[in-house]
């Protein structure tokens, strides 16, 4: 999965929630609508028929929200998982440089710093040059970080969004803001 996948995924889910739960709501807005209109009703009508319409639908817009939210926290922590995997240190990826942090050559800063510029998107040689920076108490201005930290952190941060938008259901402007396709967040997901 990529992360355009994801967020479609998580948008889908978070667009039939919200559609669902405003039908719901304005099926629950007509029930009151009915008991609050107690001259139309009467008392055994309202206890017998509509408080349990009520109840029913007030309970079925939480379970939408519930079942939403177990759906949006199942993908994304699938998905960090696929992404956090590709952070794991890679002995396949080591290349000819790894061997003169072995040999004994007495490496220098700026040696350590352009070799770790050499392997920008290798993960696990700056990993190995930093290490051996710490080890030998040279100090470089590198530091060597997932490449998709940053994604990672940001697909960690969607179910908040996603529910809280699914739970503001009837405030569409959160969603547009936060989630819709000119968001910063469906931006980046996109990008």
């Amino acid at each position: 999965m990529n992360k355009r996948e994801y967020f479609s995924a998580v948008n889908e889910i978070v667009k039939k929630a919200i559609a669902a739960r405003i039908e719901a709501q304005t099926a629950l807005d007509g029930v009151e609508e009915k008991i609050s209109n107690r001259r139309k009703y009467s008392v055994e009508h309202i206890n017998k028929v509509l408080e349990p319409q009520r109840r029913e639908l007030q309970r079925k817009i939480v379970d939408i929200a519930d079942i939403a939210k177990n759906e949006i926290e199942k993908i994304t922590s699938s998905y960090v998982a696929e992404l956090e995997a590709e952070n794991h240190l890679n002995g396949g990826a080591l290349t000819e440089d790894a061997q003169l942090l072995s040999v004994g050559v007495k490496l220098r800063d700026i040696d350590l710093e352009r070799m770790f510029d050499k392997h920008a998107g290798n993960y696990t040689m700056q990993r190995l040059i930093t290490d051996y920076a710490e080890q030998n108490g040279i100090r470089i201005r590198r530091v060597a970080e997932f490449p998709n930290g940053g994604l990672i952190q940001t697909v960690k941060n969607v179910p908040y969004i996603a529910n809280k938008s699914v739970g503001w259901h009837t405030r569409p402007e959160f969603y547009d803001q936060f989630m819709g396709e000119n968001s910063e967040l469906a931006q980046f997901m996109n990008g």
